[in-house]
């Protein structure tokens, strides 16, 4: 005896994927924000010519930051998320690395990691977190 009663395994992972999904967008748009937050920061904390690079690279971090939001609803959208949260951690590395401390006097860079800028570590690890996927939790 068949019966065609859906089991409650498919309601609960349609709505796992929904809010797996309304959790990447979010985690995209609130990085774009604080990205964008973050280059106006830049703009009023470093002297000319540092400022504007700086606050360039953290606006083309915000605009590279929505490409990702193309592959939703694809067979591409898990790898999108991936390769979003991948592209933060190294863009992040890499302006705690060459962004210089401080546009006044010279200050050895090798003295980056004793700062508190290794703390924007963990804003990718929050933004994982809304998309409520345990391995890419696990892989930040």
């Amino acid at each position: 005896m068949e019966t065609d009663t859906p089991t409650l395994a498919e309601p609960t992972s349609r709505a796992l994927a929904f809010a797996e999904r309304r959790g990447f967008k979010l985690a995209v748009f609130g990085r774009t924000v604080a990205a964008s937050l973050m280059a106006g920061a830049a703009l009023w904390g470093y002297y000319y010519p540092n400022d504007l690079w700086i606050a360039g690279l953290f606006l083309m971090f915000a605009a590279i930051g929505l490409l990702p939001l193309a592959a939703v609803d694809t067979r591409y959208e898990i790898a999108a998320r991936f390769a979003f949260f991948a592209m933060g951690a190294l863009l992040i590395s890499a302006v705690i690395t060459f962004a210089p401390l401080s546009s006044g006097e010279e200050v050895p860079q090798n003295l980056v990691f004793l700062t508190s800028r290794v703390d924007f570590y963990y804003i990718v690890i929050a933004a994982s977190v809304l998309t409520l996927s345990p391995r890419l939790q696990l892989l930040c």
